[in-house]
């Protein structure tokens, strides 16, 4: 599945603000990941929220990079960001 292939890397930005990766997370879910995947390095106590600064600045890379995949994949799913 594509939303599989996008899983790897998480992202954030300390505190859990980052509306990149907050606009991926929902069409990630909204194109069938679920929470339990995503919410480990991207939820509000993922590891990108409870390391560094470089970490979550890396993390919010991957979350652009990330939903412009999925929306350039999918323009019909109706992702945001």
């Amino acid at each position: 599945m594509l939303v599989a292939a996008l899983w790897g890397v998480g992202c954030g930005a300390l505190p859990y603000n980052d509306l990149t990766c907050q606009a991926f997370k929902v069409c990630y879910e909204q194109t069938g990941g679920t929470k339990g995947e995503f919410d480990p390095l991207h939820g509000p106590m993922g590891t990108c929220w409870t390391s560094t600064r470089a970490v979550a600045d890396a993390c919010t890379a991957q979350c652009t990079a990330k939903l412009t995949v999925l929306k350039q994949t999918l323009p019909d799913a109706g992702c945001e960001g």
